[in-house]
C-alpha cells in the first residue's frame, strides 16, 4: 500500500514540473518568441517576419535581421533584431511602437520529445 502512494506522488510531481515547463518562455524561433512577447504587452500579433538583408548575411560574428510585424488589425510595422551571437543575447525594437530595446530569452533547440508534447498538448488544448 506505501509503495503506491510513491508512485502517485513521483507521478503528481512528474506532471507538476512538465507544466510548470511548459509555461516558462521557451521558444524555438524568433518569430515565435517576439509574437509572444508582443502579446504579453497586450499587442495582438499575427504574424512576425524576419527578414535577412545583404549586410546581415555577410557578418558571421553577430546575428541581426529586420522585422515586419503583422498586427490583427492589419496594421505592418518594421523593426529590427540584434544579437550578439547566434540566438544567444538577442533584443528587438519595433520603432513605430515607439519601443525601447527589449530582451529576448534565448531560443532552444527543440528536442524530439518537446516537438511530440507541443503536438499531443494542441491537440488537447492543455
Amino acid at each position: 500500500m506505501n509503495k503506491w502512494w510513491v508512485v502517485v506522488i513521483t507521478c503528481g510531481v512528474c506532471v507538476i514540473a512538465v507544466l510548470l515547463w511548459r509555461m516558462t518562455g521557451r521558444f524555438s524561433s524568433f518569430h515565435e518568441a517576439i509574437a509572444a512577447d508582443m502579446t504579453s504587452r497586450g499587442i495582438a500579433v499575427r504574424n512576425v517576419e524576419v527578414l535577412h538583408t545583404w549586410p546581415d548575411t555577410v557578418n558571421s560574428i553577430t546575428y541581426g535581421a529586420n522585422l515586419r510585424v503583422v498586427l490583427t488589425s492589419g496594421a505592418i510595422y518594421w523593426g529590427r533584431l540584434d544579437c550578439l551571437g547566434w540566438q544567444k543575447q538577442c533584443k528587438y525594437r519595433i520603432t513605430a511602437l515607439q519601443q525601447t530595446w527589449i530582451p529576448l530569452a534565448d531560443l532552444v533547440v527543440p528536442s524530439v520529445w518537446w516537438e511530440w508534447w507541443q503536438v499531443i498538448s494542441t491537440r488537447l488544448r492543455l
